[in-house]
C-alpha cells in the first residue's frame, strides 16, 4: 500500500505465511528450491522468483516473490532457490510478498532439503560407540 504522503507503509508480507512445521537454529543450513506459477493479478502468471512489475517492495524483493523466515528472524527472499543459514532460531514460514493476495490463484511447491551429515560427523559417532563398546566389555570382563 502506498500512502498519499509518500513512501512506503506496508504490512511484510499481506498474506498469511504457511508455517512449514521445520524448526531451525541459528546458523543452520537452508536450501530450498520452489516452482510453480499463479496468477498474481494485474502482473499476470509469475514463478516463485516474482516480477518487477511493480517494481521492489523492500530492497532486492520484488512483487509475487516468494519469501522465508524463521523463527523472528528478518524475511529474506527465497525466489526460485535459497542457499543460506537461518538467522533465528525458529519455525520456517514462507508467504508470498503481495500486496493483495485476495486475487491470487495457482501453486508453489517448495522443497526444503536438511544438509547431509560430513564424513567426519559419522567417524566421531562410530569412535564413540566403539568407546562405549569397550567400557562395556571390560566392565563385563572385571565382574567375571
Amino acid at each position: 500500500m502506498r500512502p498519499a504522503s509518500g513512501g512506503w507503509q506496508y504490512v511484510f508480507p499481506s498474506a498469511p505465511p504457511l508455517d512449514t512445521g521445520m524448526t531451525f537454529a541459528v546458523g543452520d543450513a537452508l536450501h530450498i528450491t520452489a516452482s510453480g506459477v499463479w496468477n498474481g493479478g494485474a502482473c499476470g502468471d509469475v514463478g516463485p522468483a516474482g516480477t518487477s512489475c511493480f517494481g521492489d517492495w523492500v530492497a532486492g524483493i520484488n512483487e509475487y516473490s516468494l519469501i522465508g523466515r524463521v523463527g523472528g528472524g528478518s524475511y529474506f527472499k527465497i525466489g526460485d532457490s535459497y542457499d543460506g543459514t537461518a538467522n533465528a532460531t525458529g519455525t520456517l514460514v514462507m508467504a508470498f510478498l503481495d500486496s493483495d493476495f485476495g486475487n491470487n490463484s495457482g501453486f508453489v511447491t517448495a522443497v526444503v532439503s536438511l544438509p547431509v551429515p560430513e564424513p567426519e560427523t559419522y567417524a566421531l559417532m562410530l569412535g564413540g560407540l566403539g568407546i562405549l563398546g569397550a567400557a562395556a566389555r571390560k566392565r563385563v570382563a572385571t565382574r567375571a
